[in-house]
């Protein structure tokens, strides 16, 4: 769920009741398993797509979406 909608907003509790879990279990599990928790994992998610895109557009981060440094 969270790798095929990382752009839009997470809320924990749609992901706990998908997993049938309550929030707290799924803190802890899905930490056990990444070593960070939901919101922590979609950032990185997101900076990851962000930085393949710019790798693969041969875009700089200085380049606003305008095309103006």
């Amino acid at each position: 769920m969270a790798e095929r909608n990382y752009a839009k907003p997470l809320r924990v509790e749609d992901l706990a009741s998908v997993a049938q879990m309550g929030v707290s279990t799924l803190h802890h599990h899905f930490r056990s398993l990444t070593a960070m928790s939901p919101l922590q994992y979609q950032k990185q998610l997101r900076l990851h797509t962000a930085r393949v895109r710019m790798l693969t557009d041969g875009m700089d981060a200085r380049v606003q979406p305008s095309g103006r440094l």
